[in-house]
């Protein structure tokens, strides 16, 4: 399993969502339009409903990452199972405008490189059967992909933990941090000399 990843996918920064950007994660479920939110949840749903998710969705999945352009987040990877289970399922969000550009691939790589260091042995991806976008970066990532009525569900095995792929993770963990607290006082520096 090649356990490199791409910080800077198509022009933008990935890292870690931290519970403190709530914001940030409605914010890119808002800009959605209704197919990608389709896709997204693998229904219709509406965008009151998908608020409501981003309310807790960074303290319920196990870890999440964004796509930044600028501090504007894009799109969103999540892993979602149970904490030191070895199985865990994966769930994408790229705005339209990002689509094509290898950021979904990119996000899945994190993915795959978190879940391989915590021993999961299986990383599911499922997805409305039309999905081929999804099913598309799954297969760039070696999983089986099996089709039932209305989905795919791919499977993959993230592989063993090296040291490798640990020294990858914790340096990609350091720049992501560095990143966040820039973006902050970044912001910070912008609202305190805005026009009052």
């Amino acid at each position: 399993m090649d356990d490199r990843n791409n910080d800077h996918a198509a022009g933008g920064a990935i890292r870690r969502l931290w519970a403190t950007e709530t914001p940030a994660l409605r914010a890119h479920l808002a800009r959605l339009d209704a197919e990608n939110l389709r896709l997204r949840f693998a229904g219709h749903v509406s965008p009151a409903y998908a608020d409501t998710y981003a309310n807790d969705a960074l303290r319920r999945a196990i870890a999440v990452y964004g796509w930044f352009e600028n501090s504007t987040l894009r799109a969103v990877a999540e892993l979602h199972g149970p904490m030191f289970s070895h199985t865990g399922e994966a769930a994408f969000s790229v705005e339209r405008n990002y689509q094509g550009r290898g950021i979904g691939t990119s996000l899945m790589g994190r993915i795959v490189l978190y879940a391989r260091n915590r021993g999961m042995r299986n990383l599911v991806v499922s997805c409305l059967s039309e999905n081929s976008p999804m099913q598309k970066i799954a297969r760039r990532h070696a999983a089986d992909i099996t089709f039932h009525t209305a989905e795919s569900v791919g499977t993959l095995d993230p592989g063993l933990p090296t040291g490798l792929s640990i020294l990858r993770e914790a340096i990609a963990e350091g720049h992501g941090l560095a990143k966040a607290v820039l973006d902050v006082q970044a912001s910070s520096i912008v609202n305190y000399l805005a026009p009052r």
